[in-house]
């Protein structure tokens, strides 16, 4: 079993974390994110749909 030297594990754990800093930044920009336009889109849709629905159920 080799046996992993201290400061190649800290590096490898510095690189993790500045990689899941990243992948949140650029989700959670608030000016072009790509998580924020697909919640809209989702709710957007979502909220369409029980419009089409509501006009079906009170046609008279």
């Amino acid at each position: 079993m080799k046996k992993y030297n201290l400061a190649q594990s800290t590096v490898e754990y510095l690189l993790v974390f500045a990689i899941a800093v990243a992948v949140i930044i650029i989700f959670l920009n608030p000016h072009k994110s790509v998580m924020k336009k697909s919640v809209n889109e989702t709710l957007t849709s979502g909220l369409n749909r029980m419009g089409t629905v509501s006009d079906k159920i009170f046609e008279k």
